[in-house]
């Protein structure tokens, strides 16, 4: 139960932590805040329930983020799991470098792929 109580106690400190975008007018939820504080609290919660004995107690959740950070899969669970504004927007900041990261390479004709697969 101690674990459970660490866990969830720097959830809490990780995402009340000062603002980490000192460009910004107002604190807004970001990605980042939030996968630094599931990955922390997932990695004290490991710390503290080992064994597969252990976790069969733990509630669903909390197993659940085990599961998740055992597989590598915060940051795309936080992604998909209704993101509040601020995340949306990193998650926006993401697609528009990817598309733009597309747009850069070109086909033999010259023309870019988002261009070609338009037609």
């Amino acid at each position: 139960m101690a674990g459970v109580i660490a866990c969830l106690a720097l959830y809490g400190v990780a995402t009340s932590s000062p603002r980490r975008f000192p460009n910004e007018k107002t604190y807004r939820h970001s990605l980042l805040e939030e996968v630094d504080a599931l990955n922390t609290a997932a990695a004290v919660l490991g710390e503290n329930y080992k064994k597969p004995k252990q976790r069969k107690n733990l509630q669903p959740s909390l197993l659940t983020l085990l599961e998740l950070n055992d597989k590598g899969m915060i940051e795309p669970f936080v992604l998909i799991s209704k993101p509040d504004a601020g995340i949306a927007q990193d998650l926006r900041q993401i697609s528009n470098r990817s598309i733009a990261t597309s747009c850069v390479s070109t086909s033999a004709s010259g023309s870019s792929n988002l261009t070609s697969a338009a037609r």
